[in-house]
Formats: C-alpha cells, sequence, structure tokens
C-alpha cells in the first residue's frame, strides 16, 4: 500500500509539475543549472548522483510492489482454490445434510430435487475431475520435460502454432 502510495505520488508530482509549473522560472532555473555546470564539474556529478538516487529509489519500490502483488495474487488464488476444492469435496455432505432438514413447506418438492441432484452430481463431477486432472498433470509434465530437450520442444511448438 505504502509503495503504491508512493508510485502515485510521484505520478501526481509529475503530473503537477508539467501543469503548474511557471515556465519563466524553469527557464531561469536551467539558465542557473547550466551555468554552475559549466563552472563547476562538481554541480555535474551532484546533478547525476541525484538523478541517479532517484531512479534507484523509485525502481526499488517498484520491485517491492511486484513482488509483494505476486504474493498477494498466489495467496488470494490459492485460497481460492483450496475453497473450491474443499466444496467440491463437500458436495454431497452439502446434499445429504439438505435432504436430513428438509421441513414440509411448499418449497419441499424443489429442495427434495436440489438435495437429491446434488447428491447425484458430487460423484459425476469428482470422477470428471480426476480424470481431467490426471491428463492435466500428464500434460503438464509432458511439456516439462520437452522444454528441456531441444529439438522435441521445437518440433512440438511448431505443431502447436499449427493448430492455431
Amino acid at each position: 500500500m505504502v509503495g503504491g502510495d508512493y508510485l502515485c505520488f510521484e505520478g501526481f508530482e509529475k503530473i503537477a509539475d508539467q501543469f503548474l509549473s511557471h515556465k519563466a522560472e524553469d527557464v531561469i532555473y536551467l539558465e542557473k543549472m547550466v551555468e554552475e555546470l559549466i563552472v563547476s564539474n562538481a554541480a555535474l556529478l551532484a546533478l547525476e548522483k541525484e538523478n541517479i538516487k532517484g531512479t534507484i529509489r523509485t525502481d526499488f519500490v517498484v520491485s517491492v510492489i511486484a513482488v509483494i502483488m505476486t504474493i498477494g495474487v498466489s495467496g488470494l488464488v490459492s485460497g481460492l482454490v483450496s475453497g473450491l476444492v474443499a466444496g467440491i469435496v463437500k458436495l454431497d455432505d452439502g446434499g445429504l445434510l439438505l435432504i436430513k432438514a428438509t421441513p414440509k413447506n411448499v418449497w419441499c418438492d424443489f429442495k427434495c430435487w436440489f438435495d437429491h441432484s446434488t447428491l447425484w452430481f458430487a460423484p459425476v463431477l469428482m470422477k470428471t475431475l480426476s480424470v481431467v486432472a490426471t491428463n492435466a498433470m500428464f500434460i503438464v509434465g509432458a511439456r516439462m520435460v520437452l522444454h528441456g530437450i531441444r529439438y522435441p520442444h521445437h518440433l512440438l511448438h511448431i505443431m502447436w502454432m499449427s493448430w492455431y
């Protein structure tokens, strides 16, 4: 958050400087700087050091933000996937719980249909996901192995690109 705020502040400062700066003052400042730089090599080195410091500081902040965002996104995705898997695993338990808690009222027919459909659908979903996940493991594993071997990797890439 702090890094993002800093980058927003830097961006706002650059935009505000373009719109709010006084051109006459800028020209006088630049002429004075040029005179100092011509006269003193030390002033040129000081200006260069200041520019390098600013660049390094901004680069550091951007790098930290990238790392934090990567960690945050990967944590969020891991949490969502884990929650989805937990929900799928407990789907049949939820259907059974709904069947046991079915009250006798107007919604009973729909709820009974939904409960029984959930109990029927859960094993079908698990079997389908099992087959898909196994195929995905083989595909990813094969791609990783072939990626390390030069010619099959290029052949696979050419075949893949020709399909699309």
